[in-house]
Order: C-alpha cells, then structure tokens, then sequence
C-alpha cells in the first residue's frame, strides 16, 4: 500500500482528526480538560480501525464522540474527492476493499459498482469468492436455494440437508 509519492494529510469532517493520501487516519495533537479540571496534553497517533468480517469487510472505526463507525474509504473520498453527488457511493479501482489509499478511490453510482465487481471477480452472483459455501459445496444449479422472502440470496442445499439430518437426530434423542 506504500507509495513513491509524499503522504499528504487532509482534515475530515470530524475535528481532531485527518486522513492521508495512503488511506490512514490519524489523531491530531489536542488539549483535553480532564473531570478534575486538569489540562492533559494528547499526542496523535495513527489508528487503525477493525474490518467489519460480518458485513461487509471494510475497515471501519469510531471517531470523536460519534457513535456511529465511520468507513475509512468514505473519509479518505470525501477528503480527496470531495462530496458525493446524490446516490453515489465510493469505488475500489482495483477491487481491494482495504486498499484505501486515495488513488484508489472513486466516486460512483452502484451500477458502476457492480461494473467493478464483475471485472474484479467479486460480484455475488457472478464467477468470485462466492462459488461455493462455507464447507466447500459448488453454488450452482439444483445446489443453490433461494428463500422466497429473500429472492436475491443464495443458500447450499447440501448444507441444508445436512443441518435438517443432525436437527432430526437430535430430536430423536430427546434433545441432547
């Protein structure tokens, strides 16, 4: 993720904080008066954030005193970028969620997006990180289930089936 070029630093809409040309983010030194009264010098630091495995696996992390995660793609593109037309969202050029850096980065609609994602390979329903499940069985044909009430998911069969098997031995046996 290292560049040939100088890391430049931009603020975000979040005072205290600033986002770099290599996607880090980083704190800004600051006074804060303490419960006592006391003034306490802070040194900033680089933060580092989590990667959200259970959504969506962008690298997230709370600033300031909002509550909300704020996706560091978003802040980096909106610092470098600018802001966002009404419904666009922010592009990897090349794929990499975590690859955050502002070269990277691209406004665009979600057709773009999904543009993106079928050259990457890493659109859901198309040839990807998706074809097969969590044990290893292929998502296609007669393999693949869709719920009615969630006609743009997929689910394995094969798992199905054999959650249903372990479910009824395990009533058979009472329970245990």
């Amino acid at each position: 993720m290292l560049s040939d070029f100088p890391e430049r630093w931009l603020p975000t809409h979040v005072d205290g904080y600033e986002v770099s040309s290599l996607g880090r983010v980083r704190s800004i030194d600051r006074q804060v008066v303490c419960r006592n009264g006391t003034v306490k010098n802070l040194r900033g630091k680089i933060l580092h954030g989590v990667i959200n495995v259970k959504r969506n696996c962008y690298r997230q992390l709370k600033l300031g005193d909002s509550a909300l995660n704020q996706k560091i793609h978003r802040l980096v593109a909106v610092a470098f970028h600018g802001e966002p037309q009404e419904g666009q969202l922010v592009r990897h050029l090349d794929g990499d969620v975590l690859n955050n850096c502002a070269s990277n980065l691209a406004w665009g609609y979600p057709v773009d997006n999904s543009a993106d994602q079928k050259i990457h390979g890493t659109h859901f329903y198309e040839e990807g990180r998706y074809q097969v499940c969590k044990n290893g069985h292929p998502l296609v044909g007669g393999n693949v289930y869709r719920m009615p009430c969630r006609p743009n998911s997929r689910y394995c069969r094969a798992c199905r089936r054999q959650w249903n098997r372990e479910a009824k031995r395990r009533r058979r046996r009472g329970g245990r």
